[in-house]
């Protein structure tokens, strides 16, 4: 495992009384696991061996950190029967991504209430822009995101017809101000400012 390149979420050792976290990794379920994209790297102490991941990227390369919590913007890549898959591009909505990551809404994290009744196409178009928390980290594949609250949802998307930008009327309808057609279109919209 030395030298070797993880991602967040990928196991790197079953631990042993022998066997310590260090940075850049935790502990869950009797393994080790990496909570960032690395290199592994083991160190010997008093207490057994150390497992660490030293990022790949340089100080002056320093990309924003994915936590659960954060807040995040994403564009919509695809929609599927149960849930959206995204690719995250800021962090904190300020903090540009130099690498995008993947993240998924499933249909039971849109909103609060009424989860039954959400239809996945009715609430995410391909394109849109979103504003949501993170879940969890989720797998190496993946984080998992959450808009089940009143400022999480699509901040902008293009209109169908116009193809003009849409902003949040109100929170399950998008609008093109600059359309004198007054026509909207169905989204989980974020709570307009």
């Amino acid at each position: 495992m030395m030298n070797m390149i993880v991602t967040p979420g990928t196991c790197i050792e079953t631990t042993s009384e022998y066997c310590v976290s260090g940075e850049g990794t935790y502990e869950k379920d009797g393994r080790l696991y990496s909570s960032l994209t690395g290199r592994v790297a083991t160190t010997e102490t008093e207490n057994g061996q150390v497992y660490s991941v030293q990022s790949l990227r340089s100080d002056n390369d320093c990309d924003a950190l994915i936590s659960v919590g954060s807040t995040v913007l994403c564009r919509v890549t695809r929609i599927q029967l149960n849930q959206v898959l995204l690719d995250i591009i800021a962090v904190n909505e300020t903090q540009q991504l130099k690498v995008k990551s993947k993240a998924v809404i499933r249909r039971e994290d849109v909103r609060l209430n009424e989860v039954d009744k959400v239809i996945m196409a009715e609430c995410f178009k391909p394109g849109d822009i979103v504003r949501a928390k993170v879940l969890s980290l989720g797998d190496a594949r993946q984080y998992y995101l959450s808009t089940a609250a009143s400022e999480f949802g699509v901040l902008w998307a293009l209109h169908g017809e116009t193809g003009g930008i849409m902003t949040p009327l109100n929170w399950k309808e998008m609008i093109d101000p600059k359309s004198n057609t007054g026509k909207t279109e169905s989204r989980k919209a974020a709570k307009p400012n």
